[in-house]
């Protein structure tokens, strides 16, 4: 599946998609407004200007900022809207990095010459010590490369075993002052104050769910029982920012709670009988003052960008799965 991100620049709503292909990596910027491609962007993989790792993540800022975070190496490349590479950032760090993809939403934020990106540590994520030992988010000042430690895991998850899909989250920009970290695994949003520079917290999800608090011991992440724990805890699993209705859209995938009690062995039976009401999505609507609001969906999202006239949404479906299906929502 491509990756993908959204960018509101001077009242303009754009989605910039990816994928990789012989020559490098293609970068799509879509007017969401117009609904205009304005430009395909190829960065070269090998040669002078090329990124030279597989499947490297991206954030765009504006046409002549793009950086690039390329997997297992501590360094960040920055490109120019003619793929011509203008800075690499080489870094030192507590581990070997990579840059969160999961669930492909891409992105990160800028600001006053930090930028503030999401972080996996190549490391083991079956010991005990991985969430005492790694952090969620990073910063690396441009100015002089120094790379910081900027949030880590919550406490209740120290010698915790998570399993990856739960593992990193996305950091956005909201309401001019708040930078919000989405960790995937938990119920709250950790939001830090650009002004007062403080950390907070506040519940903004499926409260009642029972949610992951982590493992005791190690588990395979390509077992049955790996499965069986995505399905049984809320995953949240993008994160974006409207600026046009000043709200904050938060998506949840979790289980119908009819089916909370369960064996492992009967979700697991439910799965295989396509039930389609064993899974739910969620839609929760965080407002300026932290207010929410809730929509259940009726489907799964793959993409979603907010535009002046609505929310735009891409939807899986089983009965439409050789077509691309795009819907408006309005949220009232």
């Amino acid at each position: 599946m491509p990756r993908w991100q959204t960018r509101i620049l001077q009242d303009t709503s754009y989605f910039i998609l990816s994928a990789t292909n012989g020559e490098g990596l293609q970068l799509l910027i879509i007017d969401n407004y117009t609904f205009d491609y304005k430009n395909v962007i190829t960065i070269p993989q090998y040669g002078p200007n090329g990124f030279k790792t597989n499947s490297p993540s991206f954030y765009w800022h504006n046409s002549d900022s793009i950086f690039l975070f390329p997997t297992s190496l501590n360094k960040v490349f920055l490109y120019n809207r003619n793929s011509e590479l203008t800075h690499t950032y080489s870094f030192d760090s507590e581990a070997i990095m990579s840059f969160d993809t999961n669930e492909q939403q891409q992105g990160g934020v800028l600001l006053d010459s930090i930028l503030y990106i999401n972080t996996i540590p190549h490391s083991n994520p079956n010991s005990l010590q991985f969430t005492s030992n790694t952090y969620v988010t990073h910063t690396l000042n441009l100015n002089n490369n120094e790379f910081k430690v900027w949030s880590g895991y919550p406490k209740k998850h120290i010698n915790r075993i998570l399993p990856t899909s739960f593992l990193g989250g996305q950091i956005i920009n909201a309401f001019d002052s708040l930078l919000l970290i989405n960790n995937y695994h938990s119920d709250s949003i950790e939001f830090f104050n650009i002004n007062s520079r403080k950390f907070e917290k506040v519940s903004a999800g499926m409260t009642g769910y029972n949610h992951l608090e982590g493992l005791k011991k190690p588990i395979d992440n390509r077992s049955v029982n790996s499965l069986v724990i995505q399905l049984k805890y809320p995953n949240y699993y993008k994160i974006l920012f409207d600026p046009y209705s000043n709200s904050v859209y938060r998506f949840s995938r979790h289980i119908n709670p009819n089916y909370d009690n369960y064996s492992d062995g009967e979700i697991l039976n439910e799965l295989e009988n396509n039930n389609s009401k064993l899974l739910q999505n969620t839609l929760i609507v965080i407002g300026p003052k932290l207010t929410k609001r809730y929509y259940q969906l009726p489907f799964n999202i793959e993409y979603a960008f907010p535009s002046k006239d609505g929310l735009i949404v891409q939807i899986s479906s089983l009965e439409l799965e050789d077509k691309d299906v795009y819907l408006m929502l309005r949220l009232n």
